[in-house]
């Protein structure tokens, strides 16, 4: 099973990616690079952007790798708009406006939207 994960290599890279584990390898797919871009932020790259990766990925030995982490909610939704599926993972307050959305009644302003306008 595919899980969205933030892997340390030995090498001190930083990625975060898709991972498929096996028994002493793991093989990583929609691999981006997470980089340091000052006072106190992170950006993603394309990691080794002139190689092929195709939809088998890449093989990494485990003994490679430092650690797999999960990644935070927000990252991941950063990482899954620029180089996943582009599904989000809503934070809890979307959540909760939406779960209390009324369906029923046509769109439009005031009918329908629960607490929510239509805006021209």
């Amino acid at each position: 099973m595919e899980e969205v994960k933030v892997v340390r290599l030995q090498t001190g890279e930083e990625l975060i990616c898709k991972v498929t584990e096996k028994k002493d390898t793991i093989t990583i797919t929609n691999v981006a690079i997470i980089l340091p871009a000052g006072q106190g932020k992170i950006g993603l790259g394309e990691y080794l952007p002139y190689c092929e990766f195709g939809d088998a990925g890449m093989c990494v030995k485990k003994s490679h790798v430092v650690f797999m982490l999960d990644p935070v909610d927000e990252f991941k939704n950063q990482y899954n708009g620029a180089f996943g599926s582009g599904l989000v993972i809503p934070d809890p307050i979307t959540s909760a406006a939406l779960t209390n959305m009324n369906p029923s009644g046509p769109v439009g302003e005031g009918s329908g939207t629960g607490n929510l306008k239509l805006v021209k």
